[in-house]
């Protein structure tokens, strides 16, 4: 819905499977819906998110500029 998610756990990682080559997390999001990471730039990582009650789109792919 767009909607922040207070509460979230979120991890990441450098493959396109949520248990393998975690490099960081998982954090709970705060009430605004934010979890913070410090990430290498030119990588590229697949955040992945869950919460009971919540559906996700698993992963999303970026890369820090």
């Amino acid at each position: 819905s767009g909607l922040p998610v207070a509460d979230a756990d979120v991890w990441i990682t450098t493959t396109n499977h949520p248990s393998a080559a975690v490099v960081a997390g998982p954090v709970q999001t705060n009430g605004a819906g934010i979890a913070t990471f410090m990430l290498d730039p030119g990588v590229t990582y697949y955040r992945w998110a869950q919460k009971d009650g919540t559906n996700f789109i698993n992963p999303q792919i970026f890369t820090i500029t």
